[in-house]
């Protein structure tokens, strides 16, 4: 058989209960009241904790007994019929005091001589105040909308020194794009001129190299002609010695044939007549024969020679001819190779003088940029300086303002302090 309802509430167990739920849950309700009113993190969660918890508590609370009166006076008949008596005690002072604070009042009234116009004048000024309680609620809102003049003034200051670091940033970049866009100018001139030195150098240098070439060439060639001739001059002495010295064995030869002959001549002749007349015969003819072999050879000899020696003039003559023109076509090449390297150094002067000429007109329009740039810039920042002195003025006239409301409050306060006492001193107590 179970516990019903009434008799589980009347249980030790379920008074010890509920006392733990009043307080345990009076604190939950407590720290998600804290939480809301000071907006921390995790304020909703801890509110519907706390409210959930109060209803329960209530629920709970229904079901708790009635609280039963006990008549002390069955246990102290000493007590028996004093709550009549209080009763009525307290009744006939309620009668007693009433009277006397009508009757006090008449007094009062009287004694102070306050007329009915006093009481119009005290409508009044309650009236006024009423209205002066309904212009604070307008006096509050211009507090706000001074605070957020005073924020939004402290915002456009920041943004004024924020402009003014931008504006620095901006100016040094621009100076520096102007250093750099004029060393990059003065490396161009630099450039230019160290061209044109290079370009004077290299065409110097082949001059000097054409003009070596053809001296060298020209020394080469009269030193091959002098040694052309000299060796000519060599082989034709060599040639007339060899001849002479040719004619002078062959004489000195045919002379000590004939003496050997004469010898033998003069020996044999002796011994046989037709012998001699034999020998004489062939000594004769062998004599002939060794003056015509002699003389076919130094002809051949000389034929040979003059042939070989005018067909050396021939070659060397042919191999002269041939450097000549080899040295013509050299310089020929040379020379057109610097009419191209100058026509082709001419072009890139013209675009280089054509480039210049772009970066000094680019150049100048950055300076014109720059200049107007810079006007504007002061022309911002004088209005900039116009918009400070004013906002300066403003907010002296708003410390102004402050200054006023805080005395109007003061005065307000007080009035409401004199209001009070009024009131304070038309009630009376009991």
């Amino acid at each position: 058989m179970g516990f019903s309802i009434n008799e589980l509430v009347e249980t030790r167990g379920w008074k010890k209960f509920m006392a733990k739920v009043y307080g345990w849950g009076a604190s939950v309700v407590l720290v998600g009241a804290m939480f809301k009113i000071m907006h921390w993190p995790g304020a909703g969660p801890m509110i519907v904790m706390g409210l959930s918890t109060e209803a329960f508590i209530f629920f709970t609370s229904a079901f708790e007994p009635l609280y039963v009166e006990w008549d002390w006076s069955l246990a102290y008949p000493v007590l028996a019929g004093m709550d009549d008596e209080i009763d009525e005690d307290l009744k006939g002072k309620d009668k007693i005091s009433k009277k006397s604070a009508s009757e006090r009042f008449d007094e009062l009234i009287n004694s102070a001589d306050i007329t009915p116009e006093l009481f119009e004048k005290l409508g009044l000024g309650l009236r006024s105040l009423n209205k002066t309680t309904e212009k604070l609620s307008d006096v509050s809102d211009a507090s706000v909308a001074t605070n957020n003049y005073i924020t939004s003034f402290d915002k456009a200051s920041s943004k004024v020194s924020e402009f003014a670091d931008l504006y620095g940033q901006s100016a040094q970049s621009l100076n520096n794009s102007a250093n750099s866009l004029s060393k990059s100018y003065e490396k161009s001139a630099e450039l230019v001129s160290g061209s044109i030195t290079s370009f004077t150098e290299t065409i110097s240098q082949s001059g000097n190299k054409v003009s070596s070439m053809i001296t060298n060439s020209g020394k080469q060639l009269s030193e091959v002609i002098n040694s052309s001739a000299t060796s000519f001059a060599d082989n034709m002495n060599s040639s007339g010695n060899e001849i002479a010295n040719n004619i002078t064995n062959s004489g000195k030869k045919l002379s000590e044939v004939i003496d050997s002959s004469v010898n033998s001549f003069s020996n044999t002749i002796t011994n046989s007549g037709s012998e001699i007349a034999k020998t004489i015969t062939n000594s004769g003819t062998k004599l002939s024969e060794v003056i015509n072999s002699s003389t076919a050879s130094f002809a051949d000899t000389m034929t040979n020679s003059g042939s070989e020696i005018a067909k050396m003039v021939t070659d060397s003559g042919t191999k002269l001819s041939e450097s000549y023109s080899q040295l013509a076509e050299i310089m020929s090449s040379e020379l057109e190779n610097t009419k191209s390297g100058s026509k082709s150094y001419g072009e890139q002067l013209q675009m280089m003088s054509k480039n210049l000429i772009a970066l000094n007109s680019i150049f100048e329009l950055q300076l014109q940029d720059s200049n107007e740039h810079l006007e504007s810039t002061k022309k911002l920042y004088t209005g900039m300086e116009d918009i400070i002195d004013n906002m300066k003025n403003s907010a002296n006239d708003v410390k102004k303002y402050r200054e006023e409301i805080s005395k109007l409050s003061q005065n307000l306060s007080a009035m409401n302090t004199i209001y009070g006492n009024m009131l304070s001193a038309m009630n009376f107590s009991k």
